[in-house]
């Protein structure tokens, strides 16, 4: 072939390429999809045995699954095939595959909102007595079926609110087809393939209503839009809230547009007095549902003027913990401490002292038994002395005093007060230097008081019983946690930078469920960091620059859609914060709200590059060609794990 002619063939490509930017996309979030169907290994993705045995009871029961149910040869089955994969290599011991007994296959993942599984169902109701990897693959194509809808939908989303064959849509989209972290879970059998297509569907047709205004189409559409997502996962239901958000706009696009603005504003304002009190302990985290804070003004404190109170009733027994972390809690090792505190009772009645749950260094929980002593009305001062386990990690002090209530006394208020955990065996009571009871002396020496706050004399804000009670019912893990972590400078060190670094490699490239590291990670990674910091500032360039010509209700809701989304995923994590292995939450949940990230990023490159000094034209390939790379890197790395 002559150079003329190749250089003819193309010309002629990238002009087919410039008219067929849709299909072109398609077709490599098609080639994307195949590619991590067939080489991740079949049971390695999130939570995946769970998802297909569910589909797979739909296809084959003839009656709907219940939550406890399943099939014991299915699950011999899937649990032989799951084997060949090193699924239970950290099983010890490994699991009975004789079929003698019920076998496990991961977590169960049977839910009250199936539209995910019911699609899944569909082929294993015509597919042949095959193996069950074959089964799997399957049904992986079913997601990538997903993927390329949602595909196709963030670009119609994104026609609505970009100047007709901007660069910025295509470019995109490109990006969400070729970014590894999203192709992954959208080639998994996960219902996050389906909250991601659901909510993409919801943004395009509320970005219609705001750009267009209110029709009785794109409202019935709306309203589809919100059932899908509600019955995908949970992770797609801040729709609910949002799609009001989108309606109250497109109702008032052209007359009174002043007032949603002032509506959203005032809910804004009030928000924070409904939802929130103040007076609790700082630094205590509640597990409770009592009203009243926990932080009172009692005449009886013994240290300054406040105390930590809890109500008892036969419908709530109270229980508060303060985190000891691993730097406090590792010079302890080997060594015996005296945990105690001033205790009494608004009657007589036996409950127990604080105690120390600690978590060790190869995994499991250690707790010295705690005592219970008789509680009166008089405080009154109570103690332990025990030795740290050598291999301790961290610690939570629990104040959990379980009084022992009766039919005709069902109710107790108790106060604790001088909270203390000092090194040694001390006898007698504490003298403390300050009403924080930081420090002071107790059997004759000097101590260190590693509790914080130990006399309450501290307060901040918890969330009203009464909307723990409302939002606890769709959202995991505990609420009130999630509130007191988010005030604790310890927890936002720790957790939180652990959370966001986890957040941070999932979104790019660490699959599959965060087996694979890609080979050079340490240096891809920081490398990822710069640019995603410099997509950020793009961003924010962009918006500067841009600012009197961009719509502001469309920039509302999509930061809105995004704060909201990415909240409730850093959020899933620190409402377990004092479980024994807390959640680090994977970006898989955050993907819902894939398209405008991804929106963000690009418009920031785009105008970085433009402060780089790269032409416009070649701009977008500059992206696409790093996307490539670490597309080849993470499937390196998908391929060394499978070896």
């Amino acid at each position: 072939m002559t150079i003329g002619r190749r250089h003819s063939l193309l010309r002629v490509l990238s002009i087919w390429v410039a008219e067929h930017k849709l299909r072109v996309v398609l077709l490599a979030g098609l080639l994307q999809g195949l590619l991590y169907t067939f080489m991740v290994p079949p049971w390695m993705n999130h939570d995946e045995p769970g998802h297909f045995e569910f589909a797979w009871q739909i296809a084959h029961f003839d009656h709907w699954p219940r939550a406890d149910e399943f099939d014991p040869q299915m699950r011999l089955q899937v649990a032989r095939a799951i084997s060949k994969y090193g699924y239970y290599q950290a099983f010890d011991p490994p699991p009975d595959l004789s079929g003698d007994v019920p076998v496990f296959i991961g977590i169960p993942q049977h839910t009250q909102y199936p539209f995910y599984h019911l699609l899944a169902s569909v082929p294993l109701r015509f597919l042949p007595d095959i193996e069950f990897d074959a089964q799997l693959r399957v049904v992986r194509l079913v997601s990538v079926l997903l993927f390329l809808l949602t595909l196709w939908l963030a670009w119609q989303a994104l026609g609505e609110i970009l100047p007709k064959d901007h660069p910025l849509q295509w470019l995109t989209v490109s990006f969400m087809a070729l970014l590894p972290g999203l192709a992954n879970i959208m080639t998994s059998v996960n219902d996050d393939a389906g909250a991601v297509l659901a909510f993409t569907l919801f943004l395009w047709i509320c970005l219609r209503l705001l750009v267009r205004g209110f029709s009785w189409r794109d409202g019935l559409g709306l309203a589809l839009s919100v059932v899908l997502c509600v019955g995908m996962k949970n992770t797609a239901w801040p729709a609910i809230p949002l799609g009001l958000v989108a309606l109250l706009f497109s109702v008032f696009r052209n007359k009174f547009r002043w007032l949603p603005w002032v509506v959203l504003g005032s809910v804004l304002l009030i928000a924070p007095f409904v939802f929130f009190r103040w007076g609790d302990a700082e630094l205590w985290y509640r597990s409770i549902n009592q009203p009243d804070a926990t932080r009172a003004q009692v005449g009886k404190s013994v240290v300054g003027n406040h105390a930590l109170y809890l109500s008892f009733s036969e419908n709530n027994v109270p229980l508060v913990s303060q985190i000891i972390s691993i730097p406090d809690m590792r010079p302890l090792r080997g060594q015996r401490i005296t945990i105690g505190a001033w205790m009494w009772a608004d009657r007589q009645i036996k409950a127990r002292i604080p105690d120390l749950e600690m978590k060790i260094h190869h995994g499991g929980v250690y707790r010295e038994p705690s005592k219970y002593v008789t509680l009166t009305t008089v405080p009154t001062f109570y103690s332990l002395t025990f030795r740290i386990p050598l291999d301790a990690e961290s610690g939570i002090l629990r104040v959990w005093p379980l009084p022992a209530l009766d039919e005709e006394n069902p109710q107790v208020s108790i106060y604790l007060d001088g909270i203390v955990l000092a090194r040694g065996k001390r006898d007698g009571a504490p003298q403390f230097d300050d009403p924080l009871g930081k420090s002071g002396i107790w059997s004759d020496m000097p101590f260190e008081n590693i509790v914080q706050n130990g006399s309450a004399e501290k307060g901040w804000v918890y969330l009203s019983p009464h909307w723990v009670n409302i939002i606890g019912k769709a959202f995991p893990g505990s609420v009130d946690v999630l509130v007191a972590s988010l005030q604790d400078p310890q927890a936002l060190r720790g957790y939180y930078r652990a959370a966001f670094l986890q957040l941070f490699q999932t979104f790019w490239s660490k699959v599959p469920s965060s087996r694979a590291d890609i080979p050079g990670g340490e240096y891809v990674y920081p490398l990822l960091q710069w640019i995603t910091a410099l997509g950020a500032l793009g961003g924010i360039g962009i918006l500067i620059k841009k600012r009197r010509v961009l719509s502001w209700q469309n920039l509302f809701f999509l930061g809105a859609t995004m704060i909201t989304v990415w909240g409730m995923t850093v959020a899933r994590g620190g409402a377990d914060l004092l479980g024994r292995s807390p959640l680090l939450p994977w970006a898989r949940y955050a993907y819902p709200v894939i398209l405008p990230t991804s929106l963000l990023l690009c418009a920031g490159w785009w105008q970085a590059s433009g402060w780089l000094q790269i032409p416009a034209a070649r701009r977008g390939t500059v992206v696409i060609a790093f996307m490539i790379a670490l597309d080849i890197l993470t499937l390196i790395g998908v391929m060394i794990f499978a070896s």
